[in-house]
């Protein structure tokens, strides 16, 4: 994808193949209506939905960023440029350390994912490992589903470790998309030259979030599940 003027991506993005609400078809549509340029599929612990999305980017002109987020002992790490399945030691709350070496080797951009966001209000003790915090490329410092207080101290964590930045809405329903935006200003012709733009920290986030937005994101997903199970029982019956 080229396009002249700036590239607006969400950079963290759940679907149906972990606990998102929604397929791959509605997520991209919707992303277009939201103004989007793409997203970063990052579903947790499986490259199915990023690589469906893939194949299907051109047929709604949207750029997609295949990506992951895996739950370690340490923090929620987000893989992003990856292509293939993960190994299944590295899929079950693996060492955080063995991770990092493992997309270090295969050359993808390595985030921590709301650092600060844990239950809302805590943190993950990552913040406090220097040596991990040194070998990763960036940290989220926005992310729809952490309140801003939390965002902020992403922020100045970053900073302090002179990491690029990431962004997301962490979204689970197509509601959340976009609430969350990492902009950059230069062509882009595909995910790879956006991944360069952010590691070279020439994207801009923008967005916010609180609360009250928050919690009715996560209260209107389980009602879209509950849907969901009762359509099926009815059917059952």
């Amino acid at each position: 994808m080229t396009n002249k003027e700036r590239v607006i991506i969400d950079m963290h993005v759940h679907t149906k193949y972990s606990d998102g609400i929604h397929d791959i078809r509605e997520i991209l549509l919707y992303a277009k209506h939201k103004g989007l340029s793409g997203i970063a599929i990052t579903d947790h612990d499986t490259v199915l939905g990023a690589l469906k999305a893939l194949k299907l980017s051109m047929d709604y002109n949207v750029v997609i960023i295949p990506g992951i987020e895996i739950s370690t002992d340490k923090a929620h790490v987000l893989l992003y440029g990856i292509k293939e399945e993960i190994p299944a030691r590295l899929k079950k709350n693996p060492l955080i350390q063995e991770l990092i070496d493992y997309a270090r080797e295969n050359d993808l951009l390595i985030s921590i994912a709301h650092p600060y966001g844990r239950a809302l209000f805590f943190k993950y003790p990552v913040v406090d490992m220097h040596d991990i915090l040194h070998r990763v490329h960036a940290i989220e410092i926005a992310n729809g589903r952490t309140l801003p207080r939390q965002n902020a101290k992403a922020l100045k964590l970053a900073m302090k470790y002179n990491k690029a930045f990431t962004g997301g809405s962490d979204a689970h329903i197509i509601d959340e998309l976009g609430r969350i935006r990492v902009i950059a200003f230069e062509p882009v012709e595909n995910y790879e030259d956006f991944l360069k733009q952010v590691l070279k920290k020439k994207v801009k986030i923008t967005g916010s979030t609180g609360v009250v937005t928050i919690i009715s994101g996560i209260i209107k997903r389980r009602i879209i599940l509950l849907g969901k199970r009762i359509r099926i029982l009815v059917g059952q019956q």
